[in-house]
């Protein structure tokens, strides 16, 4: 329990020192089940500016954490520096940071099925030098309602997870470093699905893929390790 506690309270001073995308989605873990590892993920979204449509896409790799507080409820948490990439205008980024989190809750459950509502806040932040120094944010918001069907299939446990999801997601560009004029971009199409399945193996090596499907399919996968 103070192991885990240590390596609880190093990942939450990480992604505070961090101080700035990403979004930790999942099924629900066991009470006191922690994982932390590694998760890889593209984001694709249509933005606009006015009468301007641009096409956004980022992929970042962050640390990520999830504990099972108790039975009926995960938290999870998430931070990055150096591991966003931006196409387009924002890829050679001086520096990068991310940070995010999440809340997941039980809302009825039975031995097959486990239905949940999950939302989640994320935001990265880019420094770029090439010209005038000046910032770009992003930030997410978002949630889901999950229906989860755990199983065990050659000795291996399952679970596979989907449902409807809405996802806001919403750039700020910082033309000059310090001015008070910005371009905040938005989306128009906020609505979708997610679609997963995890599989834990020797019950600590957690890995599992999914696709966040709003707007376009946006691909994640995670391996983490369950203490």
């Amino acid at each position: 329990m103070i192991r885990r506690s240590l390596i609880l309270a190093a990942l939450i001073s990480a992604l505070v020192c961090a101080s700035v995308h990403a979004e930790v989605i999942g099924p629900l873990l066991p009470k006191a089940a922690f994982e932390a590892g590694m998760e890889a993920r593209s984001v694709n979204r249509e933005v606009y500016y006015g009468s301007d449509e641009f096409d956004w896409e980022e992929v970042n790799i962050p640390v990520v954490a999830r504990w099972g507080i108790t039975n009926l409820a995960t938290i999870s948490i998430e931070a990055a520096r150096s591991a966003v990439w931006v196409e387009g205008d924002f890829k050679d980024s001086a520096f990068d940071y991310l940070v995010g989190g999440a809340v997941q809750a039980s809302l009825w459950r039975n031995e097959k099925v486990i239905v949940s509502a999950a939302f989640q806040f994320t935001t990265t932040m880019l420094r770029l030098e090439d010209g005038p120094v000046r910032n770009v944010t992003t930030s997410t918001a978002g949630g889901q309602i999950i229906l989860q069907h755990p199983l065990l299939m050659g000795g291996v446990n399952l679970d596979v997870w989907g449902g409807p999801a809405y996802s806001l997601f919403y750039p700020d560009i910082e033309e000059q470093l310090n001015s008070v004029n910005s371009k905040e971009l938005y989306t128009e199409s906020n609505w979708g699905a997610v679609l997963g399945v995890g599989a834990l193996f020797w019950k600590h090596l957690d890995l599992s893929s999914y696709v966040l499907w709003v707007e376009n399919p946006q691909p994640r996968v995670a391996l983490l390790y369950r203490f």
